[in-house]
């Protein structure tokens, strides 16, 4: 059950934010450039979770092997 409440979460964050379901690696550097142009810093784990315009922190871990400062 929770798999699914998960999966669902992550179904909405990307109709919410009108974006495609599969990001690639120019998408999220558009995504963190947007986000530092608005809040003049690079986001939190907490805060890519949150952004509409980033996959969930997570998805990015899973599918890239995470951020490198």
């Amino acid at each position: 059950m929770r798999d699914k409440n998960l999966r669902n979460i992550s179904e909405r964050k990307y109709k919410w934010s009108g974006l495609e379901k599969y990001w690639d690696l120019e998408k999220i550097k558009q995504g963190f450039d947007l986000f530092y142009k608005e809040n003049g810093r690079y986001p939190t784990t907490f805060d890519v979770d949150d952004y509409k315009y980033l996959p969930s922190s997570r998805q990015i871990q899973r599918n890239f092997g995470g951020l490198k400062n």
